[in-house]
């Protein structure tokens, strides 16, 4: 086993022990939530045909969705903790 192998075999290692952590998993679901809000905001943005005034209602939505989550922690963010 080289020198090369045994650098990944040890970053192979700490990635699995850092995702095994709970800290980890509950910012993978945060992320997750988060992105699912945003995914096809970025996709009506980024296509051809779209209207504006609908894009921009969209990402109205998308932010009051995600400052409700916030501004509602404790139970916006409970069942993460539970999928989690």
């Amino acid at each position: 086993m080289g020198s090369d192998d045994a650098d990944v075999s040890s970053k192979a290692f700490l990635m699995q022990s850092a995702m095994e952590k709970n800290c980890f998993v509950v910012g993978v679901c945060c992320v997750s939530r988060v992105f699912g809000l945003t995914a096809s905001l970025s996709a009506t943005l980024q296509s051809r045909n779209y209207d504006l005034a609908q894009c921009i209602e969209y990402a109205d939505r998308v932010f009051n969705e995600a400052k409700a989550m916030r501004n509602d922690a404790v139970s916006g963010f409970s069942s993460l903790f539970v999928e989690a």
